[in-house]
C-alpha cells in the first residue's frame, strides 16, 4: 500500500495530491476520502507497471501519462483516470466532462 505523505510540493503542481508509487504526495490532511482513494488507484497502476519494468516501467508510466499526443489526446492517461474515477464512484458522464476540462488534464495543446 502507497504510504501518505503530506508536502507543499504538491501546491507546485496545482493539485490537491500527487501519487508517485510508493507515495501519495498531499497538500493537506483534511483531504475528502475520494481524493485518497483515487489516488490509490494511481499508485496501484504504477506498481503494476513498475514491477514489469523493475522502475523503469514506473518512468515509462509518467511520460505515457504526461505526453499528450495525438494533438493533445492522451489515450493512457484518460483510460487510467477513467479507473480512478470510476473506483471512487463518480458517474460516467461527469468523468466524460472532467476529462475533458482543459488544460487541467492537458488534453489539448
Amino acid at each position: 500500500m502507497a504510504k501518505v505523505v503530506q508536502t507543499s510540493v504538491v501546491r507546485w503542481f496545482r493539485a490537491s495530491a500527487i501519487t508517485v508509487w510508493p507515495f501519495i504526495f498531499v497538500m493537506s490532511d483534511n483531504l475528502p476520502s475520494w481524493v485518497l482513494k483515487h489516488e490509490r488507484v494511481h499508485a496501484e497502476q504504477q506498481r503494476r507497471w513498475a514491477l514489469y519494468g523493475l522502475g523503469v516501467g514506473l518512468l515509462v508510466w509518467w511520460a505515457l501519462y504526461l505526453i499528450a499526443l495525438p494533438v493533445g489526446w492522451n489515450w493512457w492517461r484518460a483510460r487510467w483516470e477513467r479507473e480512478a474515477y470510476l473506483a471512487v464512484g463518480m458517474p460516467k458522464e461527469a468523468i466524460e466532462h472532467e476529462l475533458h476540462k482543459a488544460p487541467y488534464y492537458l488534453w489539448w495543446m
